[in-house]
């Protein structure tokens, strides 16, 4: 169900929050929460019954992970576990994005459809922060309703923002809803509904006449042209939906973190990264980049392996691998460059 779908803006999101607000007048934020849970769900479910079963023993599984990662009291076994944890995600991640390419390239004849589950690369992300906060320290781990509300909060279960456990659990009881803050997310809402439907789309629709004509032929302009319009395209339709999930989040008294600060007028690649899908940005840096030792050690090695990583989960394609390999080779003559 897209957020800019007459279904969520006119009857879904309505009630929703005429149904949350009312149950915030009793005061319980357990009550509050089951019933985001199950709005959620019912959000999801619209992608299908089987994906959202699947999402659900996921979350399921996640869950009693965390609470025998904080069960486990010696250090090689709860060591093992948590990779033995990380490594299921991992296997999961992979399986659903890269299995049709498997099959494609080797002509397999499965005669079974591949259903891939909304928001799956964001749901393991979040997963992988979940454990990792847990194993760490940094975050306990939640009851079953917690789990299932960080997962399958609807703002962001489809196209993020990615938040992390250790932000997101201080909010599950610790949250206020109050007249400024719902009127800031909806003006919020506003703003990305413009980005996305107005600017985006209209974009979209030029992007879409140029690229079908492309093998008639077009001139140089033209060309020029159509790659400046899918660039801002592709902004104007991420940061909408963004601003849209952060606006939502906001009415229900969550506060997630910017996801874009104008990328756009970044002087280099590596201040482009740090203002572009900055949640990712920072998912990576935390769980990825630091652990590999950060700007302690390796650093070139940790910086290519980062944008490598960050190429394959964009695409199961050969052109993504690419696209990591060159932004990594670029990242680290950058780094190179302001060193010396």
């Amino acid at each position: 169900m897209p957020f800019t779908s007459a279904g969520f803006l006119f009857f879904f999101l309505p009630i929703v929050i005429i149904v949350y607000y009312l149950f915030n007048f009793i005061g319980k934020n357990q009550l509050n929460n089951l019933v985001l849970i199950l709005f959620s769900l019912s959000f999801y479910m619209v992608s299908g019954l089987r994906t959202t079963i699947y999402l659900s023993l996921f979350i399921i599984i996640i869950y009693l992970s965390g609470k025998i990662l904080e069960y486990i009291n010696t250090k090689v076994m709860k060591r093992s576990f948590f990779i033995l944890s990380l490594l299921f995600i991992v296997l999961t991640l992979s399986y659903y994005k890269y299995i049709t390419l498997i099959i494609e390239l080797f002509q397999v004849k499965t005669g079974v459809s591949i259903i891939v589950p909304l928001g799956l690369s964001f749901i393991m992300f979040e997963a992988i922060s979940y454990l990792v906060d847990i194993y760490k320290g940094n975050a306990k781990s939640g009851s079953l309703i917690d789990v299932f509300l960080f997962f399958t909060f609807f703002p962001k279960i489809a196209s993020g923002p990615i938040v992390l456990w250790k932000d997101f659990s201080s909010q599950i009881y610790n949250r206020t809803v109050s007249v400024d803050l719902f009127f800031s997310g909806m003006n919020r809402v506003m703003i990305g509904f413009a980005k996305k439907s107005i600017i985006a789309d209209s974009l979209g629709v030029v992007v879409n006449d140029i690229t079908s004509n492309a093998p008639l032929g077009i001139d140089s302009p033209t060309a020029i042209f159509g790659a400046l319009c899918y660039f801002l395209q592709i902004y104007y339709d991420f940061s909408g939906y963004s601003d849209i999930a952060i606006g939502i989040s906001r009415m229900f008294g969550f506060k997630f973190k910017e996801n874009f600060n104008y990328p756009y007028t970044s002087l280099s690649i590596g201040e482009f990264w740090r203002r572009w899908h900055i949640s990712l940005g920072s998912w990576f840096r935390e769980y990825i980049y630091i652990p590999l030792g950060g700007n302690r050690k390796h650093v070139y090695i940790n910086l290519f392996i980062v944008f490598l990583i960050t190429g394959i989960w964009h695409g199961s394609t050969l052109n993504f691998v690419i696209w990591g390999i060159a932004h990594g080779i670029l990242i680290m003559m950058e780094r190179f460059a302001r060193e010396k």
